[in-house]
């Protein structure tokens, strides 16, 4: 069994933590890595997508994730994100009111930084939205 500890991480926040891990795989800018205990050390940038956590027992723990960092060292993973949430935690109601109204917010808003934020902000729904469609796609196979 491995002795793999795993940490998501955003703003200071824990959203998920497990030390029975036998692999993380982590969204990077070149492609998804897989990281397993005694991985070499690496920091790798991440893209926007799924953290998939690999449990011992078989399970698989999905966060979504948009941006961040993961780092690795021997028998410890951590994702430092700038937005991070538990596929489980997602809620597709939540989700289109949270589009719904930054689609207005943005239609009415000028160009300029406010503008820029509540894009970013809907690129976020559009995220957990893939996000969640993929693991629950992945669990029916």
């Amino acid at each position: 069994m491995s002795k793999l500890t795993c940490d998501v991480v955003h703003l200071g926040d824990r959203v998920y933590r497990s030390e029975d891990v036998q692999m993380v795989v982590v969204p990077g800018q070149l492609g998804e890595t897989g990281i397993m205990e005694n991985h070499v050390p690496i920091v790798a940038k991440l893209k926007s997508g799924a953290v998939r956590v690999y449990l011992n027992d078989g399970t698989v723990k999905t966060v979504a994730t948009q941006g961040g960092y993961a780092t690795c060292s021997g028998q410890r993973v951590y994702v430092l994100a700038d937005r991070a949430c538990l596929v489980e935690d997602i809620d597709e109601n939540e989700l289109r009111e949270e589009e719904a109204t930054l689609q207005k917010r943005i239609e009415a808003s000028e160009e300029g930084i406010k503008k820029k934020v509540l894009e970013r902000k809907l690129r976020w729904v559009n995220i957990r939205r893939k996000v969640k469609a993929g693991a629950e796609s992945a669990a029916h196979v």
